[in-house]
């Protein structure tokens, strides 16, 4: 068997961060150490297999990250979906989205949007901090749901999608009860997104809109703390009424719907037909809402400056930071030829060697 000279691939490991040695080193991954006393194929074969190993564990990680910072894809269940007339209308119903808008939906649903953590990622040497609040990760999660400093925007696409469900409450509900919105039922501070008050005192419902994101366990966890928020006003209803339902809402704020919500609506009174059409034009509202908070600059904040009189607009610009120093690799190429038992290489780099072992 000829042997060839091995510079070059190992060459090109070591620029792709990969070395020979016995101990680890910052910044390279050990594939194969020095002491491994195998022919060259055989080696070759075990580069390879812990290659494919490495690229599996980086393609866990990066669905882990993704996990951690609040993963969609992950987060709705196919078996607990609404049906799939309810889901997503950016998809169903293009013509009534603008491109950005639809562009943007698809990207919030795959974790893509141009968030500090993503162009981190995409290009080192930027910072992952908030330009909002400053907090020390801007995810997807973050911008749609977590920043400080985007409490009104929430409000705002909140309102948007309440104001869809409130006019359906008000049709559905004409001459049968009363609909209180936003309002205090008076022996509690607490306001609710809509009461329906029946006038005939046989029923009353108590309804409530969440948008939260959907992480693994939301619709529990949002439901239940909703219950606990209201359960003095149901309590309270329930002496006066026969029956008193607590109903809440949820509205992922990217995504599919949920089938929670479906069921919600159809025990408030509402057909599945009409259920349907409440939750997609809710999560149409939503979607649009999520693009205009994600084009909204800070009013006064570091990420925008307002431009003199006369002047031309300049946004400010951070100096990149330096990129750490390389790792040192542990010795050269020619040792690591050395230590494979490889014959010396021809004068030419790219020459194979005519020795025979």
């Amino acid at each position: 068997m000829k042997r060839r000279d091995i510079r070059v691939p190992i060459t090109a490991l070591n620029l792709a961060g990969i070395t020979f040695t016995r101990h680890r080193v910052h910044g390279y991954i050990t594939i194969l150490s020095d002491d491994e006393n195998a022919p060259l194929p055989q080696l070759v074969n075990r580069a390879c297999n812990k290659l494919k190993l490495l690229a599996r564990q980086q393609h866990y990680d990066t669905w882990s990250g993704r996990v951690l910072q609040g993963e969609s894809l992950r987060g709705v269940p196919l078996g607990d979906m609404a049906p799939r007339q309810a889901n997503c209308p950016w998809q169903r119903h293009p013509h009534r989205f603008s491109t950005q808008v639809r562009s943007f939906a698809q990207d919030c649903q795959s974790s893509n949007i141009n968030c500090a953590y993503n162009l981190a990622l995409w290009k080192a040497g930027r910072s992952k901090a908030c330009t909002w609040c400053h907090a020390p990760t801007e995810s997807t999660f973050h911008v749609l749901n977590h920043c400080e400093k985007r409490l009104h925007l929430y409000k705002a696409r909140h309102d948007a999608a309440h104001a869809q469900l409130d006019d359906h409450l008000r049709k559905h509900f004409k001459g049968i009860a009363r609909i209180l919105k936003d309002e205090s039922p008076g022996f509690s501070s607490l306001r609710p997104d809509n009461i329906v008050e029946y006038y005939n005192n046989s029923r009353c419902i108590i309804m409530d809109v969440k948008i939260p994101f959907p992480n693994v366990g939301f619709v529990a966890k949002t439901h239940d703390a909703n219950v606990g928020k209201y359960m003095q006003i149901k309590k309270k209803y329930e002496k006066k009424y026969t029956e008193v339902l607590l109903l809440t809402i949820i509205i992922p704020s990217v995504g599919p719907n949920i089938k929670f919500s479906h069921l919600q609506l159809q025990q408030a009174g509402f057909a599945s037909p009409e259920s349907i059409k409440i939750l997609r034009e809710m999560s149409g509202a939503a979607a649009i809402a999520n693009f205009q908070l994600a084009t909204t600059m800070p009013a006064g904040g570091a990420a925008y400056t307002p431009k003199p009189p006369n002047q031309p607009e300049i946004l400010p610009t951070t100096p990149p930071s330096e990129p750490p120093p390389p790792p040192e690799i542990p010795f050269g190429v020619d040792e690591i030829v050395s230590r494979l038992r490889v014959s010396p290489p021809s004068p030419s780099f790219l020459a194979p060697t005519r020795e025979e072992v």
